[in-house]
């Protein structure tokens, strides 16, 4: 009876196994496409002109199956710098899942640090304190996290827009 029970539990296990199939290479699977990049005007803080590394993004699915459920993991580097200056972890494709040949529509992921410097925007990367930011993006789905790329912030202003923020 007892190895009757463990058989039917180790079959249902085994199945469960099976049925979420084998983990995706999402480096290869995906392609991870920087549509903008820059800095978001935060406004004025303290009297302080706030920026903020922004990047928009699509992803494409290169694979021959449907890819649901990717979570993105994107961290902001400064260069020089030791270690990240922020992370921002967003959905990258929701469970609804995204078609083969199929891409997302643009979403933004702003990092929530960034910079806030005295003198006017137009100044702002001739700063002394200013350093060039980039976005290191990673990819899990159940496994660990996979490298989609680095992308560096251009130095520029990005306008505001009506469109939805997205991540954020």
């Amino acid at each position: 009876m007892i190895r009757r029970h463990a058989l039917t539990l180790g079959l249902v296990l085994a199945g469960m196994t099976a049925a979420c199939g084998p983990d995706i290479d999402l480096t290869k699977a995906l392609d991870f496409k920087v549509t903008e990049s820059g800095y978001f005007d935060d406004g004025i803080h303290d009297g302080k002109t706030r920026l903020l590394p922004t990047i928009t993004f699509q992803i494409t699915n290169k694979s021959d199956a449907s890819i649901s459920s990717v979570v993105l993991l994107v961290t902001y580097h400064q260069d020089g710098a030791d270690g990240e200056l922020d992370s921002v972890q967003a959905e990258g494709i929701g469970s609804a899942g995204l078609a083969p040949g199929a891409s997302t529509a643009a979403a933004e992921v702003r990092c929530p640090h960034g910079y806030t410097l005295e003198g006017a925007r137009a100044d702002f990367f001739t700063n002394s304190l200013y350093r060039d930011v980039v976005a290191k993006v990673f990819a899990r789905k159940r496994a660990g996290y996979m490298p989609l790329g680095a992308f560096k912030i251009d130095r520029r202003i990005l306008e505001p827009t009506a469109r939805t923020p997205g991540l954020q």
